[in-house]
């Protein structure tokens, strides 16, 4: 009985040792490497009966906190809400013109960024006009139309091409030089709580 006891005893010791060098099984957690973006509002606004003059410049920078992540390429998404009073469902709604994903363009990318060093992007109406001209929506829960070429809401003059409820914003992706996509981050990142680092730069029509 006593050699049993051993054998078993000195078995349960191996299997403790083999499970705790098993990555998988270890309590400690392996953090990946990784990069983060950090966009930053440099000047200007959308003015509502002044769109034609109009601009927005927006840089942007990365960081990859010593971490050796190249980042060999940054895109950024402009992405459009526009906001209205729908008279089928009698209250303000708000729709987002092709999903959470956005639009971009050449003008939106920049090749072979330096770390930390700020790279700006000036966006105009004419350029957001451009990124969705080809949106479409149901408003008042009628038959979908190209959204400036809605009668209920004339956006054809380019002075007035976006209102006063239309709301923007940029995100970007990160691309590394081992493949990955840096497109989306933690939550903490996303409330601001790591210095030079955030998700997205917002900004509106004002009147």
């Amino acid at each position: 009985m006593r050699i049993l006891n051993k054998i078993t005893f000195a078995t349960l010791i191996g299997l403790i040792f083999f499970s705790c060098k098993k990555d998988s099984l270890s309590p400690l957690p392996v953090f990946e490497k990784g990069a983060t973006a950090f966009g930053k509002f440099e000047s200007g606004r959308f003015k509502a009966n002044g769109m034609d003059t109009s601009k927005v410049v927006i840089s942007i920078s990365w960081n990859d906190y010593g971490k050796n992540v190249p980042i060999t390429k940054i895109e950024a998404y402009v992405h459009w809400v526009e906001g209205y009073y729908d008279n089928a469902k009698q209250q303000d709604v708000e729709v987002e013109h092709f999903g959470p994903v956005g639009k971009t363009d050449a003008s939106l990318v920049i090749d072979k960024p330096n770390p930390r060093q700020q790279y700006p992007l000036t966006i105009t109406p004419d350029k957001v006009f451009n990124l969705f001209k080809d949106a479409k929506n149901k408003y008042n829960g009628a038959t979908e139309v190209n959204v400036f070429q809605n009668p209920e809401i004339n956006r054809s003059d380019p002075k007035k091409r976006f209102r006063v409820g239309d709301r923007f914003y940029l995100t970007y992706y990160l691309y590394a030089s081992d493949g990955r996509i840096f497109k989306s981050w933690s939550e903490s990142i996303q409330n601001l709580e790591l210095a030079g680092a955030n998700t997205q730069i917002d900004w509106d029509v004002k009147p």
